[in-house]
């Protein structure tokens, strides 16, 4: 069972697109909790944007960044909905302590919904612009272990960000939840 209190965060976490920053903003207002989303939290620290950071300092620099702005965020309160990036919890250490801090909630998507959803993104700097489809599902099979050893897995395909958030918070509020 999920166990949710003021003392414990909720992470939302999956692939770009799956709609944790709309869906966490929801969430966080009707569970009355402080909303971060971890790449704002991120660019306004850094005083740019996420782009910038990957094409300027490289993956590893931003790695570590994000994982000193989630470290930050526990310290700050735990009384939040963070919404992290998709790659924020690839580093098993970073994921087990999220963990023990809180639920991780997956959320999931179809490639084609995906694509729908990021179609004329231009600021994605793990993607290839020229190859969308496959490098996003390349993306995807690469983290698909990682994304699999959350606590639960929420499908967003065909749902509305109220839906999705109705189904969370009455989870969250009491159903039972398999490990």
């Amino acid at each position: 069972m999920i166990q949710v209190s003021e003392h414990r965060p909720i992470f939302l976490w999956g692939m770009m697109g799956t709609g944790k920053s709309s869906v966490g903003r929801s969430l966080a207002e009707r569970l009355g909790r402080q909303f971060v989303d971890l790449d704002e939290a991120i660019a306004s620290r850094e005083n740019t944007e996420i782009e910038a950071l990957f094409v300027l300092r490289g993956e590893s620099v931003f790695r570590q960044l994000e994982k000193d702005a989630f470290t930050q965020q526990l310290r700050d309160g735990k009384n939040k909905v963070i919404a992290l990036g998709g790659g924020t919890l690839l580093d098993d250490e970073l994921r087990e302590e999220a963990r023990r801090n809180g639920p991780i909630i997956c959320l999931n998507a179809s490639i084609d919904t995906l694509l729908e959803r990021l179609k004329g993104s231009s600021n994605r700097p793990l993607l290839d612009q020229d190859n969308f489809r496959v490098s996003l599902s390349e993306l995807r099979a690469i983290r698909q272990t990682s994304y699999s050893d959350s606590d639960v897995h929420i499908n967003t395909d065909d749902q509305s960000v109220e839906a999705v958030v109705d189904g969370l918070y009455n989870m969250l509020m009491g159903a039972e939840v398999n490990r």
